[in-house]
Parts: structure tokens; sequence; C-alpha cells
């Protein structure tokens, strides 16, 4: 059984991680894949979905810099919305 996250540490979390090392994450989605075709169960497709979404990078509260493109993270805190990355934020400023 694959676990439910895996996620990429120096410290392997489970027995999955320490096996397969850093190529976990790749493998465990080729696994799920292939599962998901030979399984017509859809609870187990609902299940192996779930998993697969998990294993994705979240780019739920990403935004594109407005200059560049490159994704910024938005701080759930702040209010204040970034249009600029970091990278182009301090070429504006030393420009001035």
């Amino acid at each position: 059984m694959l676990p439910k996250n895996i996620k990429e540490r120096d410290k392997p979390s489970n027995i999955f991680e320490g096996i397969f090392g850093k190529e976990s994450i790749k493998l465990a989605k080729q696994l799920l894949e292939k599962t998901l075709k030979s399984k017509p169960d859809s609870e187990i497709k609902k299940e192996i979905n779930d998993r697969l979404k998990r294993l994705d990078p979240k780019t739920d509260n990403k935004t594109k810099c407005q200059n560049c493109g490159k994704p910024i993270n938005q701080s759930k805190s702040r209010h204040r919305v970034y249009k600029f990355c970091y990278d182009c934020h301090k070429e504006e400023d030393s420009k001035n």
C-alpha cells in the first residue's frame, strides 16, 4: 500500500520514501496511474485520483509575476497581493 502523502525531505517520513529515496514521488505516480487503468471499481478510482492530486505540487495559492511570469507564493496572513516576484522587485529597487 502506498502512503497517502509523500514529500521530499532529507529524512524519510515513511518506509516507501526510505526504500526508494528521491525517486519515490515519480514511482508512486507511475504505480498509481498503472493501477488506475487496471481497477474498474469506482471507489478505488476515487481514492487513487485523490492520492494523485496530493502528489502534484500545490498551485492554488500562486499567482504569476506581471513582469517575468514566474509563480509567486501569496501569503495567507497578508491582505496585500504581490504583483511582482522577488527578483523583479529587487531589480526595480536597484534602478531607483
